[in-house]
C-alpha cells in the first residue's frame, strides 16, 4: 500500500526520485524495481541504516545521502 501510494504521485516514467527518510532501504528497493531507469537519491539521518542500505546488491547505482531534510541546501558526503 506504501509503495502504491508513492508511485501514485510519480509521473509515469519519472527521470529523478527522491526518498525522504530511506531507512535500510526497503522501499528504496521497491522503488528501484518499479522505476529501474530513473535516478534515485534516497536520503536518512541515520548513517547506520544507509550503510545497510548501501550494502544491498538490488540498490547498487542509488544515490545514498546521509543527512535531515529540514536541513535543506546542506548536504553530507554521499555514501
Amino acid at each position: 500500500m506504501l509503495l502504491q501510494t508513492a508511485l501514485d504521485y510519480l509521473p509515469p516514467s519519472p527521470e529523478l526520485v527522491l526518498e525522504l527518510g530511506c531507512g535500510t532501504g526497503i522501499l528504496t528497493g521497491l522503488l528501484r524495481a518499479a522505476c529501474p531507469d530513473c535516478a534515485l537519491t534516497a536520503l536518512d539521518i541515520d548513517p547506520g541504516m544507509l550503510a545497510i542500505a548501501a550494502a544491498k546488491p538490488e540498490l547498487e547505482g542509488v544515490r545514498f545521502i546521509a543527512g535531515d531534510l529540514r536541513d535543506r541546501g546542506r548536504e553530507s558526503a554521499p555514501m
